[in-house]
């Protein structure tokens, strides 16, 4: 390691200079439904992934819950997925739902469960508390979380 860095004064002066911490590096400025469509496109890449094993393509469409406490909440927007050739109908169902409370979120998650989706998206804490010990044997993935743990 060397010796500590010197800065030469206006006056010519040598004097010793701390070291910089360096700074954070900055951070993506995604806005809340261009992550979400990130996140909706992985999880279709991961339910797709046994796809591309087979010789044969599949017929099968996946069926993704989407469900938010909130009336104004806009669905993500699926032009990632379809530029990836997952178009709603053909190879992707989804059923967005915006509730009003988090009761309404209790029910729809008991829904879900029964119903079994592919997979589960539940955005923001009431839909994450809504699902915890309801829906036990499909994966969830949770967005806007402000304590996931």
């Amino acid at each position: 390691m060397s010796g500590p860095t010197t800065a030469r004064s206006a006056r010519g002066n040598s004097a010793p200079v701390a070291p910089v911490a360096d700074a954070p590096a900055p951070r993506d400025s995604l806005r809340p439904h261009d992550l979400s469509t990130r996140l909706l496109g992985v999880s279709a890449a991961l339910l797709a992934a046994p796809l591309a094993a087979e010789a044969q393509p599949s017929a099968e469409v996946y069926r993704i819950s989407l469900f938010h406490v909130g009336l104004d909440h806009v669905p993500p927007s699926l032009d990632g997925l379809e530029a990836l050739g997952y178009e709603e109908g053909k190879k992707l169902k989804l059923d967005f739902r915006n509730l009003p409370d988090e009761a309404a979120a209790r029910v729809t998650a008991a829904e879900f469960a029964r119903t079994r989706p592919d997979l589960v998206v539940a955005f923001e804490n009431q839909t994450i508390r809504a699902a915890h010990g309801r829906i036990t044997d499909i994966p969830v993935v949770c967005l806007h979380v402000t304590d996931p743990v």
